[in-house]
């Protein structure tokens, strides 16, 4: 008999602590001040954006160089074009039109048809000080013309 009141004393301790619990919980909760829980979402979105600059065309967009920046020995080439099989041609003129050099690159870093990046490097010699033309194009893919002229008027020294 004492074995039967000490699991009836047992039970009821657990009952009470159970439903102490379950109380204490619900007037907890009940009375606890709201928490507002917010969640941070970051989105990220990739947006293409084609700048004005004054040295673009329709399909070759020029940063370096600027209009009227002096150069000695070398001119660095540096833009983004959407040309045939991603080529792009330059031509360094002097006032009266005479090539002085001549090169091309090839755009690269990413897909034909889209912008791609190209960098490229006329080396020249001039005896005094040149007023030229750096002219940045594509020839045609149907013809041989020239498409997408970009003229910049930069100044050579010796």
């Amino acid at each position: 008999m004492a074995t039967k009141i000490s699991n009836n004393v047992t039970a009821a301790i657990i009952l009470f602590v159970i439903a102490s619990l379950g109380v204490g919980y619900y007037i907890g909760f009940k009375k606890a001040p709201a928490k507002e829980v917010t969640k941070e979402v970051t989105k990220t979105e990739t947006v293409y954006v084609k700048p004005t600059i004054p040295n673009s065309s329709k399909n070759i967009i020029v940063y370096s160089p600027y209009p009227q920046q002096e150069f000695s020995e070398k001119v660095m080439i540096v833009g983004e074009a959407r040309t045939f099989e991603n080529n792009v041609n330059f031509w360094l003129k002097d006032k009266n039109g005479k090539v002085i050099k001549e090169g091309n690159t090839t755009a690269v870093g990413g897909e034909i048809g889209q912008f791609n990046l190209f960098k490229g490097t006329l080396n020249f010699t001039v005896a005094e000080k040149t007023e030229a033309t750096l002219e940045i194009l594509q020839y045609s893919a149907k013809d041989g013309s020239v498409e997408d002229l970009v003229m910049i008027p930069v100044i050579l020294l010796p």
